[in-house]
């Protein structure tokens, strides 16, 4: 692409909203699966529940 002639170039500017409208719902998704999971933990731990043995054994999901 060729270089634009505006010193804030729109295309920059739109690429930027863009990106942002994109990240933010996931992160906030994110954030509220990582709440949920810690409170279940919680709930869990609380009630004295063990988790299953083959459940304990997976890998944790990387990102």
């Amino acid at each position: 692409m060729p270089k634009s002639p505006f010193i804030d170039d729109p295309r920059d500017v739109m690429r930027q909203q863009i990106a942002l409208a994109v990240a933010s719902p996931i992160e906030a998704i994110r954030a509220i699966h990582l709440r949920a999971a810690e409170h279940h933990a919680e709930i869990a731990r609380a009630s004295k529940l063990e988790l299953n043995a083959s459940f304990a054994k997976r890998p944790a999901p990387s990102s």
